[in-house]
């Protein structure tokens, strides 16, 4: 007698898919009593897997809620529905500016948020006024990036800006500010005049009455007529300021209070507490002021540690090729 019957196999070759393997009928021959031949007994192949099926369980889909995802896919309908209003506009003749006169004038797209990052000295409200952007006013598809990163530049401390629309009614600001590390005294229109430097050397705002002036104040340097050399002279002062701001205890950027700069391009350093000029001369910045923070760190460690430094009337560092000439009430 014969049966079918349902046999679970592994997964191989034919069956890439399979995890766990797969069920395949299969015909088996069974030799009965002769008095259980003649009976018809039911034949039942699919229960094996039926039980199969209901005894094994998949795996269900997680129903997690992520407001990401669902704002991604707003907006990417959105924007599908927008586009196919171009592309049925664009066959049916004039009816594009149709379209975009809508997409411009319906509320849906109307700017209800501007979220502005990276300011510090510059109000957030001085940021959005001067971007131009009304709330409920202006459209994103009215509005130009690259126009509003231009009038945010223009803003005196704002140093750059990027402006991304962020569909549909939300306009994202990012903006760098200056960041000074020196004052640089100069003459306009025969009239002295304190300004900003940054780390570029870019002096980008004048000093008013109310603002901060805790920086070190770059002097001599307009009087330079050569440009070669103002750019030399320049670039050694940056060097100074950028040594300092690392704050050494012994030498730290706020002991320092003036860098003058004569017509060669030779530069002296004057300190806060200490009113004796510290000569750097031409060159090799770096190096000398880390000989100066070893000469005032001796200094300091002495037993009379700050009356030794106010005894001091100056300090060469460019006396002889390494050498560092400490004169001391006009003794060496």
């Amino acid at each position: 007698m014969k049966f079918s019957r349902w046999i679970k196999k592994e997964p191989g070759f034919f069956s890439p898919g399979a995890k766990e393997g797969y069920l395949s009928e299969e015909t088996v021959s069974l030799k009965l009593p002769e008095h259980l031949e003649s009976l018809d007994l039911p034949r039942k192949p699919g229960f094996r897997l039926l039980r199969f099926l209901r005894g094994s369980s998949l795996p269900k889909r997680p129903n997690v809620y992520s407001p990401v995802i669902e704002r991604k896919r707003y907006r990417k309908k959105i924007c599908v529905l927008a586009g196919l209003l171009l592309v049925l506009a664009g066959l049916w003749g004039g009816g594009q500016k149709i379209v975009e006169t809508w997409l411009r004038e319906t509320e849906f797209f109307k700017v209800t948020e501007i979220m502005i990052s990276g300011q510090d000295v510059v109000p957030r409200e001085l940021l959005q006024s001067s971007s131009g952007i009304l709330l409920h006013q202006s459209s994103l598809f009215d509005l130009d990036p690259a126009v509003v990163e231009k009038r945010l530049v223009s803003i005196p401390w704002i140093k750059r800006a990027a402006v991304k629309r962020d569909w549909p009614s939300t306009v994202r600001i990012e903006v760098i500010e200056y960041q000074p590390i020196a004052l640089v005294h100069s003459l306009k229109d025969k009239k002295p005049v304190l300004s900003y430097v940054d780390r570029d050397g870019e002096a980008f705002f004048p000093v008013r009455p109310e603002s901060r002036i805790d920086f070190p104040v770059i002097t001599g340097i307009s009087d330079v007529n050569d440009p070669d050399i103002y750019r030399s002279a320049f670039k050694e002062v940056l060097i100074l300021l950028k040594r300092a701001q690392r704050n050494n205890p012994y030498l730290p950027a706020q002991s320092l209070s003036e860098i003058h700069v004569n017509a060669k391009g030779e530069l002296t350093l004057y300190l806060v507490e200490y009113s004796f000029p510290i000569y750097f001369g031409k060159g090799q910045t770096e190096q000398k002021f880390d000989r100066l923070v070893y000469v005032l760190k001796d200094l300091y460690r002495r037993k009379n540690g700050k009356e030794s430094i106010s005894e001091v009337a100056f300090i060469n560092m460019d006396y002889f090729q390494d050498k560092v000439l400490v004169s001391n009430n006009g003794q060496d």
